[in-house]
């Protein structure tokens, strides 16, 4: 009964019955999404998670899908393991012979690659990068220098953005553009650009007559208070940008205010007046970050396919060059 269902499992016939279903399954999957986009609302690139978070029988056609690719893969993986052993008990030391073996894992590698990025791959929400560096995990990204270019009607037709990359004393240089990713960790983390232009990274703030230049986030002394320039944002009934500073100090309660932009605007923070005089803006990008385990493993797969398609060739060379 094992051995039945062993040869079974590695016949040829079995393979070529799973491949053509997986690629029916695929063009029915195709025309239904495209024909049928509300199942599919919120389907977004290679996240298979979609399929099984919402369980659904409009599906069925990639959980068929899921199965003939499992069935196809331990068809692919039996098939190359038989290949190999006949190979090694006939004590084949010709690397040219086992050309084939390392396509088919290749093969497999690759079908592995796309369950990892399927089941693991997140896009985390945009964030901004500008001329001041912007902290990510072990590195650092600047914004050094930015390049657009535009179709008659004003359209944005290339954009090419310099993103230097500083981890520890090393500083590397990148170009991120429309399809075109900056790509850490081996292109496991793509920055993906969402939009660009300019961006307020800081605000001039008028005290006791004296101008102060804050980044947001930073702060400044007040009468022993450490007040912050915690955010910046468009007062909806004013029309004008708004500044919230936070006062802390020790022993009391964090305390809130907020300055409208003007002259003709001020409050009093501890115990001063503050005015909200300017906006500091540069350029900047927003990228979005993507996460994709398996790209180290779609790489191996490429390098192998390389490997065993070279190995090929050279067997048929020889055996074209032993005819003559």
């Amino acid at each position: 009964m094992l051995t039945r269902g062993y040869d079974l499992l590695k016949s040829k016939k079995l393979g070529i019955v799973v491949g053509f279903a997986a690629a029916g399954l695929l063009m029915i999957g195709s025309l239904q999404m495209n024909f049928y986009p509300a199942p599919y609302a919120g389907l977004a690139g290679e996240d298979i998670r979609f399929f099984f978070d919402k369980p659904s029988l409009s599906h069925w056609w990639f959980y068929l899908l899921f199965l003939c690719l499992g069935v196809y893969g331990i068809n692919a993986f039996l098939c190359t393991l038989d290949s190999v052993l006949v190979r090694l008990r006939a004590r084949a030391t010709n690397l040219t012979l086992y050309g084939g073996s390392v396509c088919h894992l290749a093969f497999l590698v690759t079908l592995l690659a796309h369950l990892v990025g399927g089941l693991y791959t997140t896009q985390e929400k945009p964030f901004t990068i500008g001329e001041s560096p912007t902290p990510f995990k072990d590195v650092e990204l600047r914004l050094a220098g930015l390049e657009t270019t535009q179709y008659p009607n004003g359209m944005p037709k290339e954009v090419r953005a310099v993103i230097k990359i500083k981890k520890g004393d090393k500083e590397t240089e990148q170009i991120l553009g429309y399809n075109h990713p900056v790509t850490l960790d081996h292109g496991k983390e793509e920055f993906l650009l969402k939009d660009y232009g300019e961006a307020p990274q800081g605000v001039v703030l008028r005290v006791a007559e004296r101008s102060h230049h804050l980044a947001l986030k930073e702060s400044l002394n007040i009468n022993g208070a450490n007040v912050q320039a915690a955010g910046l944002f468009m007062h909806p009934s004013l029309q004008r940008p708004v500044v919230r500073l936070v006062a802390n100090k020790e022993g009391e309660n964090p305390r809130q205010v907020y300055v409208t932009l003007g002259e003709t605007s001020s409050k009093v923070v501890e115990g001063v007046q503050v005015f909200f005089e300017d906006i500091k803006v540069s350029q900047a990008v927003a990228v979005g970050l993507k996460e994709n385990p398996s790209v180290p493993l779609a790489l191996g797969a490429v390098l192998l396919f390389c490997v065993g398609v070279v190995l090929v060739v050279i067997r048929l060379v020889k055996r074209i060059a032993h005819q003559f």
